[in-house]
């Protein structure tokens, strides 16, 4: 099987606002600085990927002002892949949002995935995974 990434979307994606990489190349090279956004874009592959970072962990999606403070909204990650010859988009997107309940607040967290920009339903259970379109 031949994979090949023809583009990386990020939108409030752990700190960075708004990414959009097109790879039309064979091979491609990050060079920055220190916290420039590297591992931010290996976290947004696997994460478009398998909902973890590049280390295999849960992927932490926040994004944070520049008082430190969460963004509340939505985290989104869009990949196109070519597939053998078959172009294919995966999308995952994270919505945390401030309410109340029982007269507190509290962070609501809702997910959302896309294939071929079409919504579907991630079921997972202790030997495999199953896709609902």
């Amino acid at each position: 099987m031949k994979l090949t990434i023809k583009s990386l979307s990020l939108s409030n994606f752990k700190g960075v606002k708004q990414l959009n990489l097109m790879l039309d190349s064979t091979e491609v090279r990050l060079h920055g600085a220190n916290g420039s956004g590297k591992t931010t874009v290996a976290d947004a592959h696997s994460f478009a990927l398998t909902g973890n970072d590049s280390t295999g962990a849960k992927a932490n999606t926040i994004t944070l002002d520049a008082d430190n403070n969460k963004v509340y909204g939505a985290n989104e990650v869009i990949e196109v892949l070519d597939v053998d010859g078959t172009e294919i988009s995966l999308g995952r997107k994270v919505i945390t949002k401030l309410g109340k309940s029982k007269g507190e607040e509290v962070e609501k967290t809702t997910y959302e995935y896309t294939i071929n920009g079409a919504p579907y339903t991630l079921l997972l259970s202790a030997s495999k995974v199953i896709v609902f379109a």
